[in-house]
């Protein structure tokens, strides 16, 4: 966002009287947080905090602020330390220095800063402790919450912290709040000491306690017993608490399903709305209540009914015997209700399909069983002829309903090509796109005749769809490269969002062949939507080393506060390779994030822009530490590509491969890291 960046410095220029043309906002902050009035000084120090880690030079002028006079001052200061969130070597003993400050408030920011540090603020836990005694009971639950998070479930650092924390749980709503999060980051050493609460008496405590137990999840399954006990709570708000974290923690179902299913018969329809929404949290394990959750379809209340259909919705297959009372809910008063009932019959897949195509023959419902089908995808092929026979419907809406449902189908939707392709020259479709949109989903090459020649038609939709439909019959054909690369970059600029994120992704799929785009994918990299600057980045990393001009661009959104930018950012500038090497050091500075995927994606970019020994040296931990925790096959995958290619001599890459060709569950990592051994 190149022209928003100049107009952040040139306002700051003009606001302050000190910048020249060429100072980053960061520079301008910085530099006004050192000569500016007392007013700049607090406004800089809270514009660097609102600007995250891309404002991480700033951290030396910050820290040094925590030594001048203005509490208003120091207190921004301290805050945007722990929002800037980098250099924790220099910055958390800076704010163990500012607990021990007289004014309880400067206190307490520094103590929220360090929490942001997570595990890198290990240092500050001595001061932390002695803190826990604090009269001020807020100060002390406070640090009790910062311990926990920074320990990280550190049962042994975490065990004074949890008393206090538990104590927490009785006080005003911010100071609970409080105590919530840290026993929540204690994890399983919080379990035994909040079955403790849930046996005593004070109800606003027992509520408290089992919110923070649905926030340990899984980890607090040895609470299910105090918490099924506490569902028969006199209390009703502690009953319903209660049966939300037994959803959450979605342990022991033998125990907590049938007493959930006995709920669903209470008197008092709160009662009855969450033990709905628990059962659903269990998901197939909670397939012994489908015949309750069915009768909860019928309940006189809304949100009974509601719960029940999504319920049974998570079940999936196994609710299929609720499928006849599924159908009924969809003619149910409430609007809500009917889509939550269609839902759930698309997660039933196969089982559904007959009585769908049932009610393709009755108008109200056929829009409904037409999306429904087009959820449930492959599964719903023996519903295409029907489909195609609602072809020729005079509701145009419907029509593309019809044909993005053939789309959802997929290949098994073939039959229905020659009707489509008619589709795209029907004078009286006005949606021709969806057919070319569907034609490319089933993947016929019978069909590329006919979409290379709406490659020219009036309608900009349907000649976009062409281009995209044809890519995708045949991703490997120069002829259509060369045809789409123009178009789709022209895509980029189109009004609707969903037509930019599209286009984006079909260039990301032409790889080095759409370097003619890379001018516009820069532009879209400050586009409204994020999905379409997200796709716009992968594109960018797709093309590789021809996406060097887009490296500013793409360094500035490694200060982005989103992670779903900022990490696909550094992965594009590890794709460009030594073409990038200007993002070099603010690749280094994201190596100091306490974000492990930043880390990562950090550590993967330096590498592969310069593979020099100490940044080799440097990156192997995190990236063997990636390999081994990353739940996505694909990042294991370029991981073990990349070990492969910095590895040699060191152990450590050579048994996290082997583990990884032997053990991982993804054919394709097994395979990458089989050949990373080899090299």
């Amino acid at each position: 966002m190149r022209w928003h960046r100049f107009l952040f410095a040139a306002m700051f220029a003009s606001t302050f009287g000190i910048a020249s043309a060429a100072d980053s906002p960061v520079t301008v902050l910085t530099k006004q947080l050192a000569t500016g009035s007392l007013d700049d000084q607090v406004r800089a120090a809270q514009s660097l905090g609102e600007m995250g880690s891309a404002a991480a030079e700033a951290v030396p002028g910050l820290i040094q602020t925590l030594g001048k006079d203005d509490l208003g001052l120091r207190l921004e200061a301290v805050m945007a330390l722990g929002r800037i969130n980098a250099d924790a070597a220099q910055v958390v003993p800076a704010l163990i220095k500012v607990l021990t400050d007289k004014d309880a408030i400067l206190q307490h920011a520094a103590v929220d800063s360090l929490r942001l540090f997570g595990s890198d603020a290990k240092s500050a836990l001595p001061q932390l402790k002695s803190m826990l005694t604090a009269k001020d009971l807020a100060v002390s639950v406070s640090a009790a919450s910062a311990i926990a998070v920074i320990a990280a479930r550190d049962k042994a650092e975490v065990s004074a912290a949890i008393p206090v924390l538990i104590a927490g749980l009785s006080q005003k709503p911010g100071v609970a709040a409080q105590a919530v999060q840290g026993l929540a980051s204690a994890g399983p050493a919080a379990v035994a000491p909040l079955q403790g609460v849930l046996a005593g008496s004070n109800d606003p405590a027992k509520i408290r306690a089992t919110d923070a137990l649905a926030a340990i999840g899984p980890d607090a399954a040895g609470a299910v017993d105090a918490l099924l006990t506490a569902v028969d709570s006199h209390n009703e708000e502690v009953s319903w608490h209660a049966m939300r974290s037994l959803g959450r923690i979605h342990a022991e179902p033998a125990k907590a399903v049938p007493t959930l299913i006995k709920k669903l018969q209470n008197d008092k329809a709160s009662v009855r709305i969450h033990a709905a929404a628990a059962l659903g949290e269990f998901g197939p394990a909670a397939s012994s209540a489908v015949a309750s959750l069915a009768k909860g379809l019928k309940d006189k209340n809304e949100f009974v009914r509601l719960n029940s259909a999504n319920a049974l919705g998570q079940i999936g297959p196994d609710a299929a015997p609720a499928l006849a009372d599924l159908v009924a809910a969809l003619d149910d008063a409430n609007g809500s209700v009917t889509v939550a009932a269609a839902g759930a019959m698309s997660r039933l897949g196969k089982a559904a399909v007959p009585v769908l195509i049932e009610k393709l023959k009755v108008a109200h419902f056929q829009q409904l069983a037409t999306n429904v089908l087009g959820d449930i995808g492959p599964d719903a092929a023996a519903a295409v002829p029907s489909l195609v026979g609602l072809l020729n419907s005079k509701d145009q809406e419907f029509r593309r309903e019809v044909v993005l449902a053939l789309a959802g189908i997929g290949p098994a939707a073939k039959p229905a090509v020659p009707e489509l392709i008619k589709l795209l020259s029907d004078k009286t479709f006005t949606f021709p796109g969806s057919a070319a949109f569907a034609l490319g989903k089933i993947g016929s090459k019978d069909a590329a005749d006919a979409l290379k020649k709406s490659l020219d038609a009036e309608d900009p939709m349907l000649r976009l769809a062409s281009v995209w439909a044809l890519l995708q019959l045949d991703p490997d054909n120069s002829e259509y490269a060369t045809i789409a690369v123009p178009r789709l970059a022209a895509a980029l600029s189109a009004d609707r969002p969903r037509v930019r994120r599209e286009a984006a992704q079909a260039l990301s799929k032409l790889g080095a062949k759409a370097s003619g785009a890379v001018k516009e994918l820069q532009k879209a990299l400050n586009d409204e939507i994020p999905d379409v600057r997200r796709e716009a980045i992968i594109a960018l990393a797709e093309i590789g080393a021809a996406s060097e001009p887009a490296v500013s661009d793409l360094t500035a959104l490694l200060g982005n506060g989103d992670p779903a930018i900022r990490q696909p950012a550094g992965y594009a500038l590890g794709r460009v390779g030594p073409g990038a090497k200007s993002a070099v050091p603010t690749l280094r500075r994201l190596l100091q994030s306490r974000d492990r995927r930043d880390q990562s994606v950090a550590a993967w970019a330096l590498v592969h822009i310069t593979p020099d020994a100490e940044t080799i040296q440097t990156a192997i931990p995190l990236l063997v530490q990636t390999l081994q925790e990353s739940p996505r096959p694909d990042v294991r995958t370029e991981i073990a590509k990349t070990l492969g290619e910095i590895g040699k001599g060191s152990a450590a890459v050579q048994e996290a491969l082997k583990q990884a060709a032997a053990k991982d569950p993804d054919e394709g990592v097994r395979k990458a890291a089989e050949k990373g051994l080899g090299k």
